[in-house]
């Protein structure tokens, strides 16, 4: 397997809208990953979902990207 690690310093340099989405059913290495990386993306939105895995719901999904994607 690779490292599928993500250098904060790439991360820190995203210019663009960024929503950064988690389960709070998720593995705790999944719901730290996006906590980490909505603090280093400058101004990135971190959206945990309640009950939700890794494997998201559409209908858990689709509410939070809309009112992301809203004019």
């Amino acid at each position: 397997m690779g490292d599928f690690a993500l250098p904060a310093r790439r991360a820190a340099a995203l210019k663009v809208p960024t929503l950064v989405i988690s389960g709070d059913k998720s593995m705790p290495v999944l719901r730290e990953a996006a906590q980490r990386l909505s603090e280093v993306i400058p101004g990135a939105r971190l959206r945990t979902l309640p009950g939700q895995t890794h494997n998201v719901a559409a209908a858990a999904l689709a509410p939070v990207l809309k009112e992301f994607f809203a004019p």
